[in-house]
């Protein structure tokens, strides 16, 4: 840093006429042209006998230090603060105070009133004055003070747009100016309240048709029994909700005021109010009362919106009065209502959402069908339930010669006994608890069917079977599906209400036959009974002739043994010191009475016969003949 000797400066300047510039101390070495202003700032310093012949340094004091100066020099300040400017020259300090404010933008607002008139106010005390250009033309019109008003007429209503900023004293008028457009208007536009709707059990929202630059008050009465009162002042809003309120407890009327502040008169919207909705919750009912003024406008309609929350799609009921009775209810599910009463100006009221679980002290219809089905092993029992309740939880019980237990619980429609046996057979009965906690009586028992039968002499089969009684409108018919031994349909029997069955079929190529019993339901959409699998095996029925006569004349030349279902056969035939006279393995092919060729004599002879059927039995027959040798 350089400093010069000491010298006597004699300043001379000319002021300007709007300005004045600021000297130094204490020797006024230099001067600025502005001490205050707002960011960014700048100002110019005046240095005369910083000619170069002597030296001076200056520090603005924002950080950047002493640097040289020669006469005139500008400078800038960026951020907001206060900041002292030295000069030192010939070992010699003057200095200077600086204050630099935020450039903050005036707070203001700007009404309008009637007869295109409209009245600015300053909201705000943050600079010393406030300088309005209502025609955006760049003069100034008017200077205000803070937190003031103004009010202004133009010629004609319109768009138009005023300028604001902020000036301090004895600073320079450089701050930033914010501008408004506002549409002066002859008269101020009567509000309309187009729709309140109640949020919670605090608070409401109302919303409005309204204009920028008015000013709104909102008003409130409760239970039409008191005057409006003031809630808020509104202003550049369509909408506002109002809190801290019971609207579940009472029925809350609201309004909205334009005011004109030019000439401090109000002009009102219409009149909307809430509805006092309550929900009631009864047997197999949901009951539903609201409230509402009735003046000063009717309601038109009233609309109820019906949402069960399982399912989320909604159902409105229209035109609905109080009191609305909901008995299109299932007990435990939670039901929705809101209500939204439409004027007869078309703006809409819309009450709180209230929600209930339907409840039911009905006993439970008994349950009336049960199906039977038996399988391989045990046996499944189907049930259906009236649609008119519905089941949380089924009981099933199982009976033993009279004997119930409990088989189990289950929430679906049916349920597996795997211990079921048709040699020891069980029956059973169902109850259950619906969703609302009440128990139905136990059902009628059912049985499953059994299915038994017999093969006759004649190898007809005979069958029968256990009627079935599980169902409240009985057995439409019976069908028998027989099968092969290899689990193919071999015939569809369709026998009616009868519960025996002769089967005469003589089919010599299938000895094992399955049968199975179907009962059919004289109502629809209940399941079939099906009964137990029944294996029948026909016999073979072995014969043979007593004495025969191998005489050549073809009548009962040749002994064998007969019989069905014959898979292998084998015969031998002794004389009566059990000498084998004949062995044979070909089923057919009888004892021609002959030995070696040689016919055998007259006489008794004993004969065995040995087969496996076609079910894998092994059967023996023994028995003796008598051999004649007829002429």
């Amino acid at each position: 840093m350089r400093f010069a000797g000491f010298c006597i400066l004699i300043m001379t300047f000319a002021v300007a006429a709007n300005a004045q510039p600021y000297t130094s101390q204490p020797n006024a070495f230099f001067t600025v042209n502005e001490i205050r202003g707002c960011a960014p700032f700048s100002l110019t310093l005046d240095a005369p006998t910083c000619d170069g012949s002597v030296g001076c340094d200056v520090d603005y004091g924002d950080g950047g230090g002493f640097q040289s100066v020669i006469l005139n020099s500008a400078h800038t300040y960026t951020s907001p603060g206060v900041y002292t400017i030295r000069l030192v020259r010939a070992a010699e300090m003057d200095n200077i105070q600086i204050e630099v404010f935020e450039n903050t933008l005036p707070n203001i607002q700007i009404s309008t009133c009637g007869g295109n008139r409209i009245t600015l106010s300053v909201l705000e005390s943050t600079y010393d004055q406030y300088i309005i250009d209502y025609n955006n033309d760049g003069t100034d019109d008017v200077t205000l003070a803070g937190n003031s008003s103004n009010q202004f007429t133009y010629g004609a209503p319109g768009s138009q747009t005023i300028t604001a900023r902020g000036k301090n004293v004895n600073a320079a008028d450089n701050c930033n100016s914010v501008s408004q457009t506002v549409n002066v208007v002859s008269s101020i536009p009567t509000p309309f309240i187009s729709q309140i709707e109640v949020l919670n059990l605090a608070e409401v929202r109302v919303d409005f048709d309204g204009v920028p630059n008015v000013q709104y008050r909102l008003e409130m009465a409760i239970n039409n029994t008191s005057p409006f009162q003031q809630v808020k002042s509104l202003f550049n809003q369509t909408a506002d909700t109002v809190k801290n309120i019971r609207p579940d407890d009472n029925v809350y009327c609201f309004r909205i005021g334009a005011f004109d502040p030019c000439n401090n008169t109000m002009t009102y919207s219409n009149v909307i109010c809430t509805p006092n909705f309550d929900l009631t919750v009864l047997n197999n009912e949901n009951r539903l009362v609201w409230t509402t003024p009735a003046t000063p406008v009717p309601v038109s309609t009233q609309d109820l919106e019906i949402t069960p929350t399982n399912t989320g799609t909604s159902l409105t009921v229209a035109n609905v009065n109080s009191p609305y009775s909901d008995t299109d209810v299932n007990c435990g599910q939670e039901y929705c209502y809101q209500l939204t009463m439409t004027y007869a100006n078309n703006s809409r009221s819309i009450s709180l959402p209230k929600c209930g679980t339907a409840v039911s002290t009905d006993i439970p219809a008994t349950i009336a069908n049960i199906s039977t089905v038996v399988g391989e092993t045990g046996v499944t029992i189907f049930w259906t339930t009236d649609p008119a309740f519905t089941p949380d939880e089924f009981s099933v019980f199982r009976s033993v010669n009279g004997t119930n237990t409990l088989l189990g619980t289950t929430t679906d429609m049916q349920i597996a006994d795997d211990t079921y046996t048709s040699e020891n057979p069980s029956c059973y009965k169902i109850s259950y608890t619906d969703v609302c906690g009440n128990e139905s009586l136990r059902s009628n028992e059912a049985c499953p069917i059994i299915l038994t039968g017999d093969v006759t002499s004649t190898n007809d089969i005979m069958l029968e079977w256990t009627p079935y009684e599980g169902w409240a409108n009985g057995v439409s018919e019976y069908i028998i599906e027989k099968y092969n031994e290899n689990g193919v349909v071999v015939e569809t029997i369709e026998v009616g209400n009868i519960t025996t069955y002769t089967d005469s079929d003589d089919d010599l190529n299938n000895q094992v036959y399955i049968y199975v019993v179907s009962a059919l339901p004289n109502d629809d959409g209940i399941t079939e009974s099906i009964s137990n699998r029944l294996v029948i095996i026909k016999d073979p029925n072995l014969f043979y002739p007593t004495s025969f006569t191998p005489n050549g004349d073809a009548l009962n030349d040749i002994f064998n043994v007969y019989g069905q279902y014959i898979f292998e056969f084998q015969m031998d035939i002794f004389n009566r010191w059990g000498e084998l006279m004949f062995t044979t393995t070909t089923l057919g092919e009888g004892w021609d009475g002959k030995y070696r060729g040689t016919a055998m004599p007259e006489g008794t002879y004993t004969f065995v016969a040995k087969i496996t059927d076609y079910a894998g039995r092994n059967f023996k027959k023994s028995g003796s003949v008598l051999l004649l040798q007829k002429k």
